[in-house]
């Protein structure tokens, strides 16, 4: 994707809310990650968004960089941290480190992301032996699966799961990461619930909330109200009758290999 795209996407709608929503798989992440390293290591946070992972990395005791494409997301990461990270504006394929220079990679559902070839080529290029990959990715089953897979198929009938989505397939995770060379793969699965008060806060989190949906519905040209009206059925199917709540489980899986 060219990075005047991923501009476009990633500021297509507040991310705020969504960084919130993950925040607390972060702290999962980054306690991996700080298992993995030492004081004075350098550690990456990979789609760094708001720096939520990037401030739980501990920067005073190891080197943070936080790397992020999108200035938006690297202004409000400045203001709410500092000087604490260095932020570093590039991708996830091309992180312009040099070779062998990073204890760990850390990513919470940024890494996913990035291309499924050159970004595992960048990441083992990066890390030092024996250096570790921790990720967090969306299941291919769940609520979010559910709803990729509603808006998806209103322009691409009978289509299946987005490459991105696909990190959440254990067999497509492990072909992808070994085979540039990476080992020790695991891959837990896990739930979060996904909950909203009503189908009409969903749906304002769709559009104001989330930018990769708000930025499908832009583009949805003559589609645009099917999309909306299939993505509000598909909240409405767990809408509570009685207080109307939208209460729901998502999957998402934790990816770790070591160099």
């Amino acid at each position: 994707m060219a990075s005047s795209e991923i501009e476009e996407v990633w500021t297509s709608s507040d991310y705020a809310p969504t960084a919130s929503r993950l925040a607390p798989i972060a702290v999962d992440i980054a306690r991996r990650a700080l298992n993995a390293t030492t004081s004075g290591d350098t550690v990456v946070d990979l789609g760094a968004g708001h720096g939520h992972l990037a401030a739980e990395l501990q920067p005073d005791s190891r080197q943070v960089l936080a790397i992020e494409p999108v200035a938006q997301m690297r202004d409000i990461g400045i203001k709410r941290f500092g000087n604490r990270i260095q932020w570093v504006a590039a991708t996830g394929e091309s992180t312009s480190l040099p070779d062998q220079s990073v204890g760990a990679i850390a990513s919470n559902f940024g890494s996913m992301f990035c291309d499924p070839e050159a970004g595992p080529r960048e990441w083992w290029r990066i890390l030092r032996p024996g250096g570790s990959l921790i990720m967090s990715a969306w299941g291919v089953t769940g609520f979010l699966a559910e709803m990729t897979l509603v808006a998806q198929r209103v322009f691409m009938p009978g289509s299946a799961l987005p490459s991105h989505m696909r990190w959440g397939d254990e067999a497509v995770a492990r072909d992808r990461l070994q085979s540039v060379g990476f080992a020790d793969i695991a891959f837990e699965r896990h739930t979060t619930t996904w909950n909203f008060g009503s189908v009409a806060q969903g749906m304002r989190y769709y559009l104001e909330g989330s930018p990769p949906t708000a930025y499908l519905v832009k583009l949805a040209g003559d589609r645009q109200m099917a999309l909306l009206e299939a993505l509000e059925q598909h909240l409405r199917e767990y809408a509570s009758p009685e207080s109307g709540e939208v209460v729901t489980e998502t999957d998402y899986v934790i990816i770790t290999a070591r160099r």
